[in-house]
């Protein structure tokens, strides 16, 4: 029986993977969706026509923002922020091993995507003589397998542990990632649209509870630090491995990117296997609940913002631990 809204507040660890889970999944299927949608747009209309579309769309999430989204009642840092400062901040983060490790892994995951990604639409026209509308229906698919899953993965996350949850889908990945050119060599079209929406569905569920644990390594003085560094390098991932797909592309065409991305994939399992920690309440780790005078503590009496540690949550409360108590 799923925990009613009230103990989502009383009990925040226990929702955190599946409330991770519905933000990351409608993320992931924005983006997914956005690459037929353009390629429809430029076709019909113009290649302006997906910049104003994106514009409309960026205008339109602004509005969303300023009527729903509340601020978190925490206390915000008092020090200036300089280049200094926040390049010290992020050499902080770095000094830690699990979190050198994850910032690599979200490099190598955004980069391996890209590989994947980035040439499947012309490979599918030129080679298999797909149409636009059928390239489009095939990563609409995509999305929606991206967006049904990613909760349920996070609910998963929160019995089973992020860990666990992540180093399965990894481990699907790397394997249906690779095995997609081959697929569309000996089932067509219709085997290429399955291999995807299995790709899709596995992403999410790495997804959900690949953030969930990296909001469980840090407190909250340095969340945000974190989760900018970790997505800003996962960019700088995108970049490069769009670069690489292009290359492997012109050179051999696309099966040779979609296995490298499956190797690239074989190896984040390795190194989340290796050196991140097992963190959420199915990890086997205790879950200690909210000590007296939490960092987060805007109420006055000690207790942390629960609306806040609903998502993120103190360290510890992630079942995470730095080795001290082992």
């Amino acid at each position: 029986m799923r925990p009613s809204p009230t103990s989502a507040t009383t009990s925040p660890p226990e929702r955190r993977g599946w409330a991770n889970g519905w933000v990351i999944s409608g993320f992931a299927a924005g983006q997914i969706a956005g690459i037929p949608i353009g390629t429809i747009l430029a076709a019909e209309f113009g290649f302006r026509t997906p910049f104003l579309a994106f514009a409309v769309a960026t205008l339109f999430a602004f509005g969303l923002v300023v009527a729903f989204l509340p601020a978190p009642d925490v206390t915000l840092a008092t020090s200036k922020l300089t280049v200094r400062s926040f390049l010290g901040e992020y050499a902080d983060l770095l000094r830690r091993r699990e979190i050198l490790a994850a910032t690599f892994i979200f490099f190598l995951m955004f980069g391996g995507s890209a590989l994947y990604t980035t040439f499947l639409p012309t490979w599918l026209s030129v080679e298999l003589l797909v149409g636009a509308g059928a390239i489009a229906l095939l990563f609409l698919l995509g999305g929606l397998s991206n967006a049904v899953v990613g909760p349920v993965a996070g609910s998963l996350s929160d019995s089973l542990g992020r860990k666990r949850i992540i180093l399965v889908a990894s481990v699907g990945i790397a394997l249906t990632m690779a095995a997609t050119p081959f697929a569309g060599l000996t089932g067509g079209f219709l085997a290429v649209a399955g291999v995807f929406v299995v790709v899709m569905a596995l992403f999410a569920s790495r997804a959900s509870s690949f953030t969930t644990l990296l909001t469980e390594l840090a407190d909250g003085n340095q969340r945000g630090s974190l989760m900018s560094l970790t997505v800003g390098v996962g960019q700088v991932g995108t970049g490069v491995g769009g670069a690489l797909a292009g290359t492997a592309y012109a050179a051999t065409g696309y099966p040779a990117s979609a296995v490298a991305a499956g190797v690239v994939m074989v190896v984040i399992t390795l190194l989340i296997y290796v050196y991140l920690p097992a963190t959420g309440p199915g990890s086997g780790r205790p879950v200690p609940r909210a000590e007296p005078r939490s960092p987060l503590d805007t109420s006055g009496d000690g207790r942390p913002d629960l609306a806040c540690d609903a998502l993120c949550g103190p360290t510890a409360e992630g079942g995470y631990s730095d080795g001290d108590d082992d």
